[in-house]
């Protein structure tokens, strides 16, 4: 149970830093566009 619940707590944090990660991408994209 509890790694199960630390292997998704992992997982949550591997695709929202991704996100956070794509986001600023597309943000400096949008600045130097």
């Amino acid at each position: 149970m509890l790694l199960c619940v630390g292997t998704s707590f992992l997982y949550i944090m591997i695709v929202y830093y991704s996100l956070l990660f794509i986001f600023y991408k597309m943000q400096f994209f949008v600045i130097f566009c």
